[in-house]
């Protein structure tokens, strides 16, 4: 998997992260390395805003697996270029 800029503040939350990544990719069946460019990208969105670090894994994979379940849907999946792009 190409190399995320995670900015954990310790290896055990780094490990959290690339594991709901692994678990992510594996369940909706999408490359990991798509994935974590995802996840990266909306993880920095709420690292933010954030005061409480502990629940960032689940909220953070959440959304990642609507935005990919979305883009399935529409069939429009491949061709995502800006994760961040608002669809409301």
């Amino acid at each position: 998997m190409k190399s995320l800029t995670l900015t954990c503040e310790s290896e055990k939350e780094e490990k959290r992260h690339l594991d709901s990544i692994h678990l992510l990719a594996e369940e909706i069946k999408i490359p990991e390395e798509d994935v974590g460019i995802y996840y990266e990208t909306v993880l920095k969105r709420y690292k933010g805003n954030t005061t409480v670090k502990d629940y960032l894994p689940v909220i953070v994979r959440k959304e990642v697996k609507e935005i990919f379940l979305k883009r399935k849907k529409s069939k429009s999946f491949y061709g995502i270029v800006n994760p961040l792009r608002s669809e409301k």
